[in-house]
Parts: C-alpha cells; structure tokens; sequence
C-alpha cells in the first residue's frame, strides 16, 4: 500500500488465485490528507513534520524523504514501473520552476520524489550541499538525524535529500503515457524517419564526379 503524490491510497491486488501467479493489478482504496507530525511515543519532543513549510530551494529536507519516485534526464521525465521495469514518459511537463531547480541541484539527472503534500525531493552529493549544511543540520529533528546517520552508516549513501519545490493541485497527480515496447509497430513517422536516419552518408560512388575527390586550394595558390 502506499500513498500517491496526489494524495491518493492505493494498493496491489493478487488478479491469479492458483497461487503460481505473481500477477497484480492497483486498486484505488481511498483519499486522504497528510498533515501534522509524526510523533515517537517515547519522545514526543522529538516530532517531525510532515509537511515542513517555510523552505527554499536546495534546503536540507527536515523530514522523512518519500513519496512517489520519479526520474528524469535532459528534458525527460519518467516513471519506472517496478514490475515490469518499463519506463512511463509523463504526459504533461513540470512546471518550469521545478524543472529549472531539478537541473540546477541535479545537472546530470536522476530520481527524485514527490509527497502527497505536493513537495518535490530530490539527493544531492555530500560535496554540493548548500553553504550553510551545518546550521541546517543542526534544526534537524533527532530522527532524521538517525536516518541519514543509518543511510551513511548502513547503506553506503553519502547524500543529502534537499527541498526542490512544491506542485500545486492543479499539477497532480503525474499522468503518465504507456511504454513503448520493442515489439510494439513503428508509426509510419517513425518508419520514415528511421530509414532517413539509416540512409544518411550512403551513396553510390560512380554518381561521384572527380570534382567531388578535389581538395580545395589555399586561397593564395590560386
């Protein structure tokens, strides 16, 4: 089960009984709002934020980094189905602010996430954390403290998950196309183009004149 950037709860239901299946289709169970803070029991002092406010772009993100994963590279942006490791091309762009400050913290591209509340996450290298990462570092809530700390310790992740920016409700949830297939038809665009693409530098060389072979002379021999 898990909660999409548009605040929707979804999960996997088994479509084959014979138990030998491991065939699934998503069910939409409910909406719901995230908001407040995530509170240990034990140290209620020590509360994180669910939806931490008041940040700019490339601020170390003060609270659990999750929420639907996306890619992207150049100018695509993708979702990777876990299951059939297709990639899905997002319908519509991003808005520019977001795209501008993804490829600013991320130049070479790379993951990043979107929570239910809307605000893009994405990981930066230790080496190109903002100026003032240790005075940030420091407001973190002790729990997250322990994530990173467990992340670096544990996993061998030595980067810093930052505030990209936050999608309005008229931009979510992400709609995405179908994958292309290998064994999917090409359109006749595609076919047309393909052959121009293969057909580029080929010639006949008794089309070829001896002009064609000449090197040019230097304009002072001439």
């Amino acid at each position: 089960m898990r909660v999409t950037e548009g605040g929707a709860v979804i999960s996997r239901l088994e479509t084959d009984t014979d138990g030998d299946s491991n065939d699934y289709e998503t069910i939409y169970v409910c909406d719901i709002e995230f908001d407040g803070k995530l509170v240990p029991p034990e140290k209620p002092e020590h509360a994180v934020p669910i939806n931490p406010r008041g940040l700019s772009p490339g601020d170390l993100w003060p609270s659990i980094y999750d929420g639907a994963k996306y890619s992207f590279s150049g100018t695509r942006f993708w979702w990777q189905n876990g299951a059939t490791k297709l990639r899905h091309s997002f319908v519509n762009a991003l808005p520019d602010r977001i795209i501008d400050e993804l490829r600013q913290l991320r130049p070479d591209g790379g993951s990043f996430q979107i929570t239910p509340a809307g605000d893009v996450l994405t990981q930066i290298p230790t080496e190109e954390s903002p100026p003032d990462v240790q005075e940030q570092f420091r407001d973190l809530p002790r729990p997250v403290k322990r994530i990173l700390k467990l992340r670096r310790d544990r996993g061998n992740v030595d980067m810093l998950p930052v505030y990209v920016g936050q999608l309005s409700e008229d931009d979510r949830p992400i709609e995405i196309e179908e994958a292309t297939r290998l064994t999917d038809p090409l359109s006749e665009k595609e076919e047309s183009s393909l052959e121009a693409w293969a057909a580029m530098g080929s010639y006949d060389e008794s089309d070829l004149s001896v002009e064609d072979h000449r090197l040019d002379e230097p304009e002072g021999d001439r």
